[in-house]
């Protein structure tokens, strides 16, 4: 369940909703038009913009989506923006997206903030699957979600250029996660090797 005061936090990374107050942070990050292109954005050229970006959002808008603010948890700013969009209800598959501010690229804030993402769409939404996509020349998106145990499945032809497909499955999460902590995967696992429900 996600509620109004949902958080899910690393050790430099606070996903969070996004409050209208974000607008200052926001607004510096959302200007830049590299990061709204990866977004498929159109680049905010006012604050005005950017509110009313987080009117939408706040309003419940974005349908089919969780969008989250990337805060940094030391400055206590928003430095980006990450989303997990369910892409299959009936085959729980869902995709995350994430973008940063250009001062926080090559730093690891963005693997942290996927990690969150992925906890959220396993651990807590109960998917199946998630999938991540970039544009094939995006080697900091690709090497991220390597880093976070996603695998290319495939190049994907697009008529404004060609993305890579990655994907991970709940089983090879779980295993993963289980690793890092010790605990023992398969005492999550049901029969079928299914999520538990709810």
């Amino acid at each position: 369940m996600i509620t109004a005061n949902f958080e899910l936090q690393r050790e430099r990374v606070l996903l969070r909703h996004f409050r209208l107050e974000d607008a200052d942070d926001v607004f510096a990050y959302a200007r830049v038009p590299e990061i709204c292109s990866k977004l498929g954005w159109a680049r905010h050229r006012s604050l005005d913009d950017t509110r009313r970006f987080l009117s939408r959002v706040a309003a419940g808008c974005l349908r089919s989506r969780v969008a989250l603010a990337i805060q940094n948890v030391d400055s206590g700013r928003v430095v980006g923006y990450a989303e997990l969009r369910i892409r299959d209800h009936l085959r729980k598959v869902g995709e995350i997206g994430m973008a940063l501010a250009p001062e926080y690229w090559g730093r690891g804030y963005n693997v942290e903030a996927g990690e969150l993402l992925l906890e959220l769409g396993f651990g807590v939404l109960r998917l199946w699957r998630i999938e991540g996509r970039c544009d094939v020349g995006n080697w900091r998106s690709r090497r991220t979600m390597e880093k976070l145990g996603m695998l290319r499945e495939r190049i994907v032809a697009r008529r404004r250029g060609d993305s890579c497909l990655y994907g991970i499955l709940w089983r090879e999460w779980l295993r993963r996660r289980s690793a890092k902590t010790g605990a023992p995967a398969e005492s999550r696992l049901g029969s079928s090797g299914a999520p538990p429900a709810g």
